[in-house]
């Protein structure tokens, strides 16, 4: 994409700082903020124009973080309908499938889980970002990250 971050101390204390303004200290919702969003319009607004065809970046992007909208994106990406496939560890097939047949409903409003990843575009592209913010540096804590959701 061309983005350009700082150099990592000063990455982690950004967003560090931008984290506990939150209630939760959301680390990746800072992430996404202050670098992801920011850096994907200005790829789109320099190196799109022609595909965009005349709406900002903003107008094709989707973002979870009710917080980025409307600077960042026009709306969030959540799929209402629900998935049939999400992350659950340790979960088991049967059971899984039990409640794809609507088997759990007194537990679940819906037999799928509701999808909504961090960051998508409707064009020129049409792309689901999933991103994943973790303090260590390593492909443990990376796996793990992923892993957990």
């Amino acid at each position: 994409m061309g983005v350009v971050l700082a150099n990592r101390s000063d990455v982690i204390r950004k967003i560090s700082d931008r984290a506990a303004k939150t209630k939760g200290k959301d680390y990746e919702a800072s992430m996404i903020n202050e670098f992801v969003l920011p850096g994907l319009n200005r790829f789109l607004g320099e190196h799109e124009t022609q595909t965009l065809n005349g709406r900002k970046p903003e107008a094709v992007t989707l973002a979870e973080s009710a917080g980025a909208r409307p600077k960042y994106a026009s709306d969030t990406p959540v799929r209402t309908p629900g998935h049939p496939f999400q992350k659950v560890i340790g979960a088991k097939p049967k059971d899984i499938f039990a409640r794809w047949k609507g088997g759990e409903l007194t537990k679940y409003k819906s037999p799928f889980g509701q999808i909504c990843p961090d960051v998508a575009l409707a064009s020129p592209y049409r792309v689901v970002i999933e991103c994943k913010y973790f303090k260590t540096p390593g492909p443990q804590p990376a796996t793990d990250a992923l892993v957990k959701g």
